[in-house]
C-alpha cells in the first residue's frame, strides 16, 4: 500500500485509496497467509502520532 492523499482518475493508478492504514486494517482481517505493509507514507499531511498509532495498530 501507499498514501496517496489526492485522486487523479488520469494517473490510471488501481490502488489508491483515502487511507492506507484503514484498507490495511481490513486486509489484515480478511488474511493471515501475505504479509501486508505501506511503501510510502505522505508524512507532512499526517501527524506523527496518528501514523506511529495507525501503524501500531495494524501490526497488532
Amino acid at each position: 500500500m501507499r498514501d496517496v492523499p489526492f485522486n487523479v482518475p488520469s494517473f490510471g493508478d488501481a490502488g489508491q485509496t483515502f487511507d492506507p492504514f484503514t484498507y490495511l486494517g481490513y486486509l489484515a482481517r480478511q488474511t493471515s497467509e501475505i504479509a501486508l505493509g505501506v511503501s510510502s507514507i505522505a508524512l507532512p499531511l499526517h501527524h506523527p502520532v496518528y501514523v506511529a498509532k495507525s501503524a501500531a495498530t495494524i501490526d497488532n
